[in-house]
């Protein structure tokens, strides 16, 4: 690393470094900026693909299509990333379950049978 004064010396007693070095060396710096270029790509494409999808979800509110099912998973691929997203996918699950506890969605319908104890 540049800046930072290196204690450690070679087996030999030599403070100079031969060849490529060990791999606790340079590497380090290299390996930050290869994993904040990973993150960065990463975040650029969950938001990417996120946003199609949500988009396409929303496309599917006014043309006929599964909106109900394309929106919250383009808000999960979102929300992996992103707290806002979080929150609104948070939201529709408490929508959703207000919905199907509202109209009984457990309930069935009496089973008709016979004088014999068939069902019809």
């Amino acid at each position: 690393m540049q800046g930072v004064p290196d204690d450690r010396q070679e087996p030999d007693g030599g403070g100079a470094r031969s060849g490529a070095g060990t791999a606790g060396d340079a590497p380090s710096g290299a390996a930050t900026a290869l994993r904040s270029t990973w993150r960065a790509v990463r975040r650029v494409v969950i938001a990417v693909v996120g946003s199609v999808v949500l988009l396409a979800g929303l496309v599917l509110l006014v043309t006929p299509g599964p909106a109900f099912v394309v929106i919250p998973i383009g808000l999960g691929i979102l929300a992996i990333e992103f707290p806002w997203a979080r929150r609104w996918l948070d939201h529709v699950r408490t929508r959703v379950k207000q919905a199907v506890g509202r109209d009984g969605g457990g309930e069935k319908p009496p089973v008709r049978t016979t004088r014999d104890g068939e069902a019809v």
